[in-house]
């Protein structure tokens, strides 16, 4: 899903910030720099006993940090 630039980025669901950054120097993709500013989520709903991950991409800007809890 894309968003006009500006636009508040929203969590889909409470969790745990995973990673915030930029992909440059982690690989998320196929290859390095795919994704620019980033951010993963680890949600705190399990599906079968497996994490689940939201991942945001393309981002202005980052305002949470690695390790924090988001509501929905």
């Amino acid at each position: 899903m894309a968003n006009d630039e500006g636009v508040p980025i929203v969590s889909v669901g409470a969790g745990t910030v995973h990673y915030a950054g930029s992909d440059a120097e982690n690989m998320f993709a196929f290859r390095h720099d795919f994704y620019g500013n980033m951010i993963v989520l680890q949600m705190a709903n399990s599906w079968n006993g497996h994490k689940i991950y939201s991942l945001y991409g393309h981002l202005d800007t980052i305002r949470v940090q690695t390790g924090q809890e988001v509501s929905e």
